[in-house]
């Protein structure tokens, strides 16, 4: 038996046995790359602040009151919001990407034109919410409460709104694309989601 070494890619090496090639891991590693949505805000963000535009990303906000509170166009992305009372907050325009907003309370809320792509919205209460034109791709509303929602051109690509509550919701125009619905079963455009 005839043992050949060949040279191979960064950090492996290859060895040949009897006609076999067999990959051997060596210490060698290829660092992880940088995390491009860190979940730890940078230092300069203040996660008191409050008010339109504000920069609230990656902050822990979970169990915090913003009822009624104008967040417009606030960068919100990789905020932990669970819990949080949004009730009647103005979101409009507000990137919520990456956003946990497991169990919120988003009742009333405007968000128009919001981004609230892979965000988490579990649990949560979007009862008369707006969301017109937001984008929730990839967003889980796992049991959400969406009670006459107002969704019309949302973009709901990829999003998972299995077992929510859409009693009266309007998805005028919304887009639909491997989106699983309330009763699991999955649609994309011209197709909607079941009543």
């Amino acid at each position: 038996m005839s043992i050949v070494s060949i040279s191979p890619p960064v950090g492996r090496r290859w060895v040949a046995l009897a006609g076999v090639a067999l990959v051997i891991a060596t210490t060698a590693c290829t660092p992880d790359p940088v995390d491009p949505n860190p979940t730890i805000p940078p230092v300069n963000v203040d996660c008191s602040a409050r008010g339109s535009g504000v920069d609230l990303h990656g902050c822990d906000l979970s169990n915090e009151n913003f009822t009624e509170q104008d967040l417009s166009n606030a960068k919100l992305g990789g905020a932990d919001l669970s819990n949080a009372k949004l009730s009647g907050a103005r979101l409009d325009g507000a990137d919520l990407t990456n956003a946990n907003l497991y169990l919120a309370d988003l009742s009333g809320a405007t968000a128009t034109a919001a981004k609230f792509d892979d965000a988490n919205l579990e649990y949560a209460d979007l009862s008369s919410a707006t969301l017109s034109g937001a984008s929730l791709k990839r967003a889980s509303l796992f049991q959400a409460t969406a009670l006459g929602t107002q969704f019309p051109g949302a973009n709901l690509t990829e999003a998972d709104l299995t077992g929510a509550d859409t009693a009266d919701a309007d998805f005028t125009g919304a887009v639909f694309a491997s989106t699983i619905c309330p009763d699991s079963s999955v649609v994309s455009s011209p197709a909607t989601c079941p009543a």
